[in-house]
């Protein structure tokens, strides 16, 4: 049985470790790859690990200084590639802008979000992802990710860009995407998602009061 959640008395840790490129002389230095815990802490200090959380932080304003290319920076690795689509004329495309209002020059993309089964439904993900947004999104324009229900990823073919069960890839794609939404991400016609990171935004208290969402096998943002 899924243990039950009291909000007025919670709270989470993010227990997290850096990597990136030291050479100046790369592209990918400019890349700040972040890995770590979800840890829960309840209301006598004990914690439990609930899952886990991959983000990455491009200094793309940084390169840019240095005489690098934006598109050099978000080349560098497989996991940033799909994101050169935010950018445009070395800044952020007309899609981004016509949703969000970016005031930074660096991207933060949350790569990858898992809670464990017994922990899901209890907002976990959306205050794991708030938490990054916090820590690591001052000095960004955009902070971004792309709904990708985690149940499918071995299923999926990435020639035909289908899951062996379409419908259901469709309708878990759309409940992750509501679920993001909660927090102020916002879906570009690329399938990607956007936020600011200084628009006003509704209270964590009021997102994660919500109705909760169906439960799903797994998250994945990448």
């Amino acid at each position: 049985m899924k243990p039950k959640i009291d909000y007025s008395d919670m709270s989470i840790g993010l227990n997290l470790s850096t990597s990136l490129t030291t050479w100046d002389g790369d592209p990918s230095s400019y890349v700040v790859h972040v890995s770590g815990a979800i840890v829960f802490i309840g209301g006598d200090n004990s914690e439990e690990e609930v899952g886990s959380v991959q983000a990455i932080l491009c200094l793309l304003g940084e390169a840019i200084d240095d005489g690098f290319e934006w598109y050099e920076v978000l080349d560098s690795f497989s996991e940033t590639a799909p994101y050169r689509e935010l950018l445009e004329r070395n800044y952020w495309s007309d899609q981004v802008q016509e949703v969000c209002e970016p005031l930074g020059n660096d991207l933060l993309i949350l790569d990858r979000m898992e809670v464990k089964e017994r922990y899901r439904g209890n907002g976990f993900g959306l205050m794991a992802a708030n938490s990054c947004r916090r820590a690591f999104g001052p000095g960004c324009g955009v902070v971004a990710l792309k709904p990708f229900p985690l149940q499918y990823e071995s299923k999926f073919n990435p020639e035909t860009e289908a899951a062996h069960d379409p419908r259901a890839f469709q309708r878990d794609k759309m409940k992750l995407t509501r679920y993001w939404a909660r927090l102020g991400f916002k879906l570009l016609e690329n399938g990607l998602m956007v936020m600011d990171t200084t628009s006003k935004r509704p209270p964590m208290s009021q997102v994660l009061s919500k109705s909760r969402m169906p439960r799903r096998k797994s998250q994945k943002v990448s």
